[in-house]
């Protein structure tokens, strides 16, 4: 079960004086010591320690929703992490051991409400997107052969590293259209990149009158048209493939085995033999069917396998995913192999499978946060995709 950090709403509506900023400042340094030189590792109870702080310490004048107040606390937890730093001398490596692991983690952890609206607003704009130029966004998913899932998190990604940061949540009055219109012209920017030069994208337009962001000053406008530029050289690469990369490096002394790829390589006939390089492919390629089919084992299929003394399944799940294995492999050898010869094979299978899928830890490579699934869900999928690898194999 997900932790909750309570929210005292009571408290002060000085929240957008630059003083209070820098007490925040001042405490990140002490709560998480991070520095920019140093591996970027922090301590989960001193990140929940801070956030429930800024809590404790903030509140409007007027009581928002909890994704609000979350929102703020998350936008306090990026611009302490940015530090004194010039954004432009801001490096790959420190967002992607510094910057990202923070916040990711800060949403995974203590803050369901504003997380569960960044991806609710990322699948309606995706949606959209997908209404207003279908054509478009299908030549582009087939030519890069992208998944829906790196372009929903590269743009996020995006939207962290400027407009987020840009404007403080307590200065918006309603956060779910400001952040839907921003995120909505990222998403033009990313898929007008994707396509430039190789088809029309006039269906575009209508997309792109939608998703202009009105500016009323000089200033603004200057600044406008530097992040907007800023934000079209990130859209040429994914900066979700490139954090891929570099955690899985970054776990590269914990990892073991995931028989999940195993079996979608038995299965698919893709014979990349690289393991990293594997699990850059697998979320960066389209896997739409089987994430229809399968969206559980798909989600175990795309993360890394850690040594871990956390555990995905409990002792009953384990027997139970042990015994699926079994019947359904036994089930669909016996009209050919007979019942003893297929009794061996799928007892065999269903131990070394078993412990090779329930030791250890799965983490997601995007956000470096533990995988977490419905195990009465993922053992109902899990037989159905084991199905389609034995009907793909000619020998056992």
């Amino acid at each position: 079960m997900e932790e909750t950090v309570e929210i005292d709403y009571e408290i002060s509506d000085q929240v957008s004086d630059i003083n209070t900023l820098e007490k925040y400042k001042e405490q990140f340094d002490k709560m998480l010591g991070i520095d920019i030189s140093t591996t970027g590792e922090f301590l989960e109870d001193n990140l929940r320690d801070f956030i429930q702080y800024i809590n404790s310490t903030s509140s409007p004048a007027s009581t928002p929703s909890p994704a609000h107040q979350q929102a703020y606390a998350l936008y306090v937890l990026a611009i302490c992490s940015l530090g004194e730093t010039p954004r432009s001398e801001l490096t790959d490596e420190f967002y992607t051991t510094r910057y990202f692991p923070l916040l990711y983690s800060a949403l995974s952890n203590y803050m369901p409400p504003f997380r569960k609206l960044l991806a609710t607003q990322d699948s309606r704009i995706y949606e959209f997107v997908e209404e207003k130029a279908s054509d478009i966004v299908g030549f582009s998913l087939a030519v890069y052969n992208l998944s829906a899932n790196v372009i929903k998190s590269d743009t996020q990604k995006i939207f962290l590293k400027t407009f987020f940061i840009e404007t403080s949540p307590y200065n918006i009055q309603d956060i779910h259209t400001y952040y839907y219109t921003q995120l909505q012209y990222i998403y033009y920017e990313y898929i007008k990149n994707k396509t430039k030069g190789l088809v029309p994208i006039e269906d575009l337009i209508e997309l792109q009158q939608v998703s202009k962001i009105s500016s009323y000053s000089r200033l603004s406008i200057y600044e406008q048209g530097i992040r907007n530029h800023r934000i079209k050289l990130m859209c040429h690469n994914s900066d979700t493939l490139k954090e891929i990369d570099r955690n899985y490096d970054r776990l590269r002394g914990r990892i073991i085995s995931n028989k999940f790829v195993s079996l979608f390589k038995q299965s698919s006939g893709v014979s990349i033999h690289d393991d990293k390089t594997t699990l850059v492919y697998l979320n960066s390629m389209n896997l739409s069917a089987l994430e229809e089919a399968y969206p559980l084992v798909c989600k175990l299929l795309r993360s890394i396998r850690v040594k871990s003394n956390i555990e995905l399944f409990n002792d009953i799940e384990k027997l139970e995913i042990r015994d699926t294995i079994y019947h359904t492999t036994f089930n669909k050898l016996k009209p050919t192999l007979g019942s003893k010869v297929s009794n061996k094979l799928a007892s065999h299978l269903a131990q070394s499978v078993t412990m090779d899928l329930v030791s250890g830890e799965y983490i997601d490579p995007r956000t470096m946060s533990r995988v977490t699934v419905n195990s009465r869900v993922f053992i109902s999928q899990f037989q159905k995709f084991l199905l389609t690898v034995l009907e793909s194999l000619e020998t056992l």
